[in-house]
């Protein structure tokens, strides 16, 4: 996925660095030496070449996050210090087990799904991770294959009979 980062610093008058900041969960995805496409907001949409120089080892405890530098050198014509640059990382996906948020049902016991079992239900505890759209990520309490239910539940309790809907018809 691509991710904008905006805040730039002249370092070296003979070089333009721009410093990242970045999550402390992005930053060992990135590599030093990895090619970035760098935008500044003063010369236009012209995409210059920038280049990962270095990947700080701390990260702030408040903030959780790092610092990556990325360097254009040499800087582009018409660069300044101050102005606004944009780097877009490109990163790796991960690969996350995601239902959609609607399956996902919470009451005073915590967060749980109801994940079917030979045509009955089960409720079953999970721990949600990120929301994604119209997706959320589970990161404990169900495993690859198990099915749930998605809607019909009212009334529906642990070892209450279900039966598999007709799948919808693709939209189009």
């Amino acid at each position: 996925f691509g991710v904008l980062f905006f805040h730039d610093q002249l370092l070296d008058p003979a070089s333009l660095v721009i410093e990242v900041t970045l999550s402390e969960l992005l930053l060992p995805l990135v590599a030093a030496g990895s090619e970035v496409p760098v935008r500044i907001d003063a010369l236009g949409d012209t995409a210059y070449p920038g280049r990962v120089l270095r990947v700080h080892p701390t990260v702030d405890p408040r903030t959780r996050l790092g610092l990556v530098e990325i360097a254009l050198d040499p800087p582009p014509e018409n660069a300044k210090p101050g102005q606004l640059g944009r780097v877009a990382l490109t990163l790796p996906a991960a690969e996350r087990r995601v239902i959609p948020y609607p399956a996902l049902r919470r009451d005073t016991q915590g967060e749980y799904v109801f994940r079917v079992d030979d045509g009955k239900v089960r409720r079953t505890a999970v721990r949600s991770g990120l929301l994604l759209g119209d997706e959320v990520e589970i990161v404990e309490g169900l495993d690859d294959g198990d099915r749930i239910v998605l809607r019909g539940f009212l009334g529906l309790s642990d070892g209450s009979a279900v039966r598999e809907a007709d799948p919808e018809p693709p939209q189009g």
